[in-house]
């Protein structure tokens, strides 16, 4: 099946089965999460290379390796707790509903 045959029945109004929208949602929520991945990554790149790299060269020294492990484990860490807090408030307000 291409995904696109449970829409419509030709009577004018298309229907939508649970199915179809199950595995919409899981490609969304996929989708955002490779998302939210790859600007955490691109963040960490600048802000620990900015901060931790001063000299920029083939390599990187041992206080230069040092400075990146914890910038980026503070930042995961600082990405998490947000990301928990978030994902918190979101179901207190689903369950509200």
């Amino acid at each position: 099946m291409d995904g696109y045959s449970s829409f419509g029945s030709g009577s004018g109004s298309p229907t939508v089965n649970s199915e179809t929208i199950g595995e919409t949602i899981k490609v969304l929520h996929l989708q955002a999460a490779l998302q939210q991945q790859e600007m955490l990554v691109q963040t960490i790149n600048d802000k620990c290379f900015k901060m931790c790299i001063n000299n920029p060269g083939s390599s990187l020294d041992g206080s230069q390796q040092k400075c990146l492990s914890k910038c980026v484990d503070r930042y995961i860490d600082a990405w998490n707790c947000v990301s928990r807090t978030v994902t918190n408030k979101i179901r207190q307000q689903a369950q509200m509903m």
